[in-house]
């Protein structure tokens, strides 16, 4: 499926929307495990160990572990 430009920004900015939303639920629940873990891999999920992912262009170690976990099943899903 081919976004057009316009989809593409909207679809690459839900890391950030759903980023505040959990950083949100920080302050309420500080001690929430599931919401501390959630939060790096929400913003990170779509960074590429090579640099070439968003909305950072983290790249290897930079990346968050749990991002990187999350994703390499993202891609593992998204190839069968």
């Amino acid at each position: 499926m081919d976004l057009s430009d316009h989809e593409w920004v909207f679809m690459r900015d839900h890391v950030r929307v759903d980023g505040e939303m959990l950083k949100d639920l920080q302050t309420p629940f500080p001690q929430n495990y599931f919401i501390q873990m959630a939060y790096p891999i929400t913003l990170y999920h779509h960074e590429r160990w090579d640099g070439t992912g968003y909305n950072q262009g983290l790249k290897g170690e930079d990346i968050p572990l749990t991002a990187r976990i999350v994703t390499m099943f993202d891609q593992t899903f998204k190839a069968h």
